[in-house]
């Protein structure tokens, strides 16, 4: 992240140890059923164990045995402070996708030496911040990516093995099944929808707010300094700033445009009791959403709008397209509200040219309007 480390005093190391134990014992002491000691992703536990990152050769350093010594000396601090009876688990990353870092290959004695030093449950993740493509990948790379490396894990050890990485309710079964995994761990997926295991549990899958890995509101809010949300269900971390009682005097409703704006509206108000009808000019629903979902491995924004609109018929939403909204459209339909959710119209650049009948708009090659020959030059890198 652009910092110089700096190398730790043998003493200042122990310190450390020791506020680990001590944040255990706290937690402990708060209430909770466990913790889990977090040694991927390249943090500081991460650091020591890593040849990518340790340069030491004093007893924390060089061999094996001794880039192990920090979190095992922390797995003996946290148990000499909590007792054998209060769950601790490790997280760290079976391979670093980094030169010179840790790969499968010596995890495979990691895993055992956390089982040894009294681990209740290993939690595989991957990556450090070097490589962070694998951290919160996007829908480029396939749903339960990790669960044939996360077997190779769980075949070395006898505690139980959690998997991670992208993973929906058929790949997470699958793991399962595989005997890839014992418990499959879903992060942005929970930030989108923090009922997701209740609906897989119930059945109701289509009624699952996806999550498109697309980092904006959940990690990316987070660097520069926001609280998490998420840009699919815009209710998750405002649950208190929007509560979704239903309303005592319903309104008519009348939404214009079917893109993610329009459809969130059109969702959230049939939620809370609204007659919602949703006019769309075009054939189809979705606006730029929907052909923002047509790129090569931009499919998932199409699990977005498939959820808007079947969720929303669920709450008795009316879709109505190939439909262009007028004054008198507005006047015959005489709803009590109007959102008006039209979008935004692309700007043009200032130059001589940009009329010729050669520049077409990318949003026309998308829709399969037009096909584009020959050379062809790209303004713009979204």
């Amino acid at each position: 992240m652009g910092s110089i480390p700096e190398q730790m005093s043998n003493e200042r190391v122990w310190e450390i140890i020791g506020q680990f134990g001590d944040a255990a014992r706290r937690a402990k002491e708060a209430g909770a059923d466990g913790v889990e000691v977090h040694g991927a992703h390249g943090y500081m536990i991460a650091q020591f164990m890593s040849t990518h990152s340790n340069k030491r050769f004093d007893e924390f350093g060089g061999d094996f045995n001794g880039r192990m010594k920090f979190p095992q000396e922390i797995f003996k601090d946290i148990r000499s402070k909590v007792g054998d009876d209060f769950t601790m688990t490790f997280r760290f990353s079976y391979d670093e996708k980094v030169h010179g870092g840790r790969t499968l290959e010596e995890s495979l004695s990691v895993a055992k030496m956390a089982e040894e030093y009294t681990a209740d449950a290993l939690h595989v993740s991957m990556m450090t911040y070097a490589s962070m493509q694998y951290m919160s990948p996007t829908p480029a790379m396939p749903a339960g990516f990790n669960q044939f490396q996360t077997k190779f894990i769980k075949d070395t050890v006898d505690i139980p093995v959690i998997s991670v990485g992208r993973y929906d309710p058929h790949s997470g079964e699958n793991a399962l099944s595989n005997n890839c995994a014992d418990f499959i761990a879903f992060g942005r997926s929970s930030i989108a929808d923090p009922d997701l295991p209740n609906k897989v549990k119930e059945n109701r899958l289509s009624e699952i707010i996806p999550c498109i890995g697309c980092t904006q509101s959940c990690i990316g809010y987070i660097f520069v300094g926001k609280s998490t949300s998420c840009l699919i269900n815009p209710l998750t971390g405002n649950e208190l700033k929007y509560p979704m009682d239903k309303v005592e005097d319903p309104k008519k409703v009348l939404v214009v445009g079917s893109g993610p704006a329009g459809l969130e509206a059109a969702l959230v108000a049939g939620q809370k009791g609204h007659d919602v009808t949703v006019v769309e000019k075009d054939a189809q629903f979705g606006g730029q959403f929907r052909l923002a979902s047509i790129p090569p491995t931009k499919h998932e924004i199409a699990t977005a709008l498939k959820y808007y609109v079947s969720v929303g018929q669920k709450n008795g939403v009316k879709y109505v397209t190939d439909t262009e909204v007028t004054k008198e459209y507005v006047e015959q339909f005489a709803p009590d509200t109007v959102i008006l959710a039209t979008g935004g119209v692309p700007s043009k650049l200032p130059i001589n040219g940009v009329d010729n009948d050669m520049v077409v708009d990318a949003l026309d090659i998308l829709d399969g309007n037009v096909t584009p020959g020959g050379n062809v030059l790209v303004i713009g890198g979204g």
